[in-house]
């Protein structure tokens, strides 16, 4: 019987085995060193420092994938709803332009006034409330408006209607001053027209130049601060200014002082005046060209009534919208806004309105959202700066119009979850990007969705 072979220990000995016919581990086929190779004996061995920044590049590179991924989010957006932000045209100059030929019966203005002490004065009699990022300076109070407290019934001026702070609100009553009047509305009559308030107005009134903004706002402007949320008057105190004015004609009228009527009604105009010529923002150009209206109004009546066919010629009034409609629907070009800013003759109104259009014109489209303004809307902001700004307070108004867009708005309350998911990926990528202008412009593009 043939035995069989004994296999030992150094029979399976490395040196003892056919290199040929021992088998190979799975893992030399592949790519790579050998797991547990020394780094001396294995060539391919990668040393912890490098495993360490390779670790880091990759995830850089995944962070830069996921960044870029968040901001394709917002900007996409903007590409399909940029063509919805249209920045519609308003009528004021339009308006504004109606109005002109009025200009001559302004008052005389004077120098008396410095432009900024003119503008105190007019912020004491429109008071505006300022906020925490808008803090306005403190005002005087103004001079007593005695027709808030004079007396009457309700049989006084019958068919004409009367709003708050007891006050006519119609031309009408210079017709009646001029047919007759009752005791008590003469009486009352006489404590508007003596009120001491119309001191201070006529002197706004003749003012040459107002500094509005530099008498209503905390200058420099905070941080804060955005133009959207900046502070306006409610103007009712105008408004009521103007009513009153004609009160104030008719009283003198009633007396036989047609003279001192039409005064106090070219004090009311140019009030008006002082409003479109000073005024930096859409609605105190809507309110000036009111009060321009009704004081053309009343100056039509009195020279009627009076006999002069010029004057009245030159007041007709004409038909006014039925309601408010500050804009229409006329889209406006980067290059139409910028022509709009430069042309020295259109209304200043109408130019600073352009310019804080132009402002918000890059989030129009993408390189806007992601670049910001143009070169050419940068340049039409420093053009502004030397013709149209006159005080250091306009240059400042002019600098945060412009940085309109570096001024986040917050989220807000969004409608929809893809609205909230949109904003929170605008916000992250302008924080790492440090570009606020990508949130502020998916902020502004979701009230068009």
């Amino acid at each position: 019987m043939q035995q069989k072979p004994v296999i030992t220990a150094d029979a399976l000995a490395p040196d003892s085995m056919d290199a040929a016919a021992r088998p190979l581990p799975d893992r030399v086929h592949h790519a790579g060193p050998l797991v547990g190779a020394s780094a001396e004996g294995d060539a391919t061995m990668v040393p912890p420092e490098k495993s360490v920044w390779r670790s880091a590049l990759r995830w850089l590179r995944d962070g830069a994938i996921g960044l870029a991924i968040i901001t394709t989010i917002p900007l996409v957006a903007v590409g399909m709803r940029g063509n919805m932000l249209q920045l519609l045209q308003s009528d004021l100059g339009t308006r504004i332009e109606q109005v002109q030929t009025l200009r001559e019966l302004r008052l005389p203005t004077t120098s008396e006034l410095s432009p900024l002490a003119a503008g105190q004065l007019w912020h004491g009699l429109e008071i505006v409330e300022g906020d925490e990022a808008f803090p306005t300076q403190a005002a005087s109070p103004p001079a007593e408006r005695s027709w808030r407290s004079a007396s009457f019934t309700d049989d006084m001026f019958e068919g004409i209607s009367w709003r708050e702070h007891n006050v006519p609100q119609s031309s009408d009553i210079l017709w009646m001053a001029g047919k007759g009047l009752s005791e008590a509305e003469r009486a009352y009559l006489r404590v508007v027209a003596n009120a001491p308030i119309w001191r201070d107005i006529d002197r706004v009134a003749s003012a040459a130049a107002v500094d509005i903004v530099g008498a209503r706002f905390v200058l420099p402007f905070r941080a804060d601060a955005t133009p959207l949320f900046a502070p306006v008057p409610s103007f009712s105190a105008t408004r009521e200014i103007a009513h009153a004015g004609l009160a104030r004609a008719a009283f003198h009228l009633a007396q036989g002082e047609p003279d001192r009527a039409e005064h106090a009604l070219r004090s009311v105009l140019s009030y008006g005046f002082v409003l479109l010529d000073n005024g930096t923002t859409t609605i105190e150009g809507l309110v000036g060209r009111v009060v321009v209206g009704i004081a053309r109004d009343g100056l039509h009546a009195l020279y009627t009534i009076t006999g002069n066919e010029v004057g009245a010629a030159l007041t007709v009034p004409i038909a006014e919208p039925k309601a408010a409609t500050p804009r229409i629907r006329v889209p406006l070009t980067e290059e139409r806004l910028i022509e709009i800013a430069l042309d020295p003759a259109a209304p200043r109104m109408v130019r600073l309105e352009s310019l804080r259009d132009l402002a918000f014109n890059s989030c129009s489209n993408v390189r806007g959202a992601l670049f910001g303004p143009s070169p050419e809307s940068k340049a039409a902001f420093d053009n502004a700066r030397r013709t149209l700004a006159r005080y250091p307070s306009e240059v400042a108004l002019l600098d945060l119009m412009q940085d309109v867009l570096n001024r986040p708005l917050g989220s807000g309350e969004l409608d929809t979850p893809g609205d909230r998911m949109l904003m929170g990926a605008a916000s992250v990528a302008s924080t790492v990007l440090h570009t606020p202008h990508i949130q502020t412009c998916t902020r502004v593009l979701s009230a068009f969705d």
